[in-house]
């Protein structure tokens, strides 16, 4: 069965509402190099991060039908912008030292943990509740 679900092409689809009709087609399917990988691990963590880039676009506007170069633009213009050898040299001002952060204000406030005991008993309440007498043995 492993070798047989690796034998098989692994991709990352997605449905796309068309303009014209309102219905939800089905886009081509993305590999991206995914079956070159030999495990499944290895997949799943390439397809997951694949699946994940295909989010992140569709939320910043990716459409398939329509002209994304503006998108496009955008987006790498940010990645240039981010690079380090494009950045024009500033001047460096002296800057202020960070000042050290008082121990007595938390960062986070601090959850309450549960210990085992306590874990344990609050999930067979829960079971409890959630089950039917029948099935839950007392």
């Amino acid at each position: 069965d492993k070798d047989e679900a690796l034998s098989k092409s692994w991709f990352v689809y997605f449905s796309y509402r068309h303009p014209e009709t309102g219905k939800l087609k089905k886009q081509p399917f993305i590999k991206g190099g995914a079956n070159n990988f030999k495990t499944k691990r290895e997949r799943y963590a390439f397809l997951r991060t694949m699946r994940e880039a295909l989010s992140k676009l569709l939320e910043l506007g990716y459409n398939p039908y329509k002209d994304n170069s503006d998108l496009e633009a955008k987006l790498f213009s940010d990645q240039e912008e981010s690079t380090p050898e494009k950045q024009p040299k500033q001047k460096s001002q002296p800057q202020p030292k960070p000042q050290p952060v008082p121990e007595s204000l938390p960062l986070e406030p601090k959850e309450e943990v549960m210990g085992i005991d306590e874990a344990f008993k609050f999930g067979l309440s829960m079971k409890e509740h959630l089950m039917n007498k029948n099935s839950y043995v007392q």
